[in-house]
């Protein structure tokens, strides 16, 4: 260790150094060149980093869009699918809707008939039987010789009755 007093005699001694060297400028102009030279590849560096992760941050992007653009046609088809269920529901119970009034106008048709003391011809096998088939039935213009018996007994039973009414009315 270097004692005090002699240290404070070598700090304080003169040193004549040439300050116009050449040699030291030849070695800061290096030194400085170098450093702009670790400057410029940091720079390149960070900006190589910087667009990888704009690159990086496009592609997340894109995947989260794809994801929620098929989240989305998902739910459509699910809500697509519930409404065709729900709409198919509806039909069904209009249908059953449908049937119940008919076979209720069948019914108070036969109680009508039952009534007037009108023959009632196995009205109840026809309530049996599906609406569906008794419409298909219906849409064919086809004349059958049943119906146009039963219109004729229905016929003659009216004027047999409408004439017993008219005698006993005056």
């Amino acid at each position: 260790m270097v004692c005090p007093k002699v240290f404070f005699l070598l700090s304080h001694v003169a040193i004549n150094m040439d300050i116009e060297s050449s040699q030291p400028d030849g070695i800061t102009e290096a030194i400085k060149i170098k450093e702009q030279e670790l400057r410029d590849r940091v720079h390149i560096k960070n900006r190589e980093e910087e667009k990888k992760l704009e690159r990086e941050r496009e592609k997340k992007k894109i995947r989260a869009g794809k994801t929620l653009q098929e989240a989305k046609r998902i739910a459509e088809e699910n809500e697509r699918k519930r409404l065709v269920a729900l709409r198919k529901i509806e039909e069904e119970e209009e249908k059953r809707a449908r049937e119940k009034v008919l076979r209720k106008l069948e019914a108070d048709k036969l109680e009508r008939k039952r009534a007037l003391g009108l023959p009632l011809e196995n009205q109840a096998a026809k309530l049996s039987q599906p609406i569906a088939q008794k419409e298909e039935k219906n849409s064919l213009p086809v004349k059958s010789a049943k119906k146009d018996d039963r219109l004729r007994s229905l016929k003659l039973a009216y004027k047999v009755s409408n004439f017993l009414t008219g005698c006993f009315r005056s």
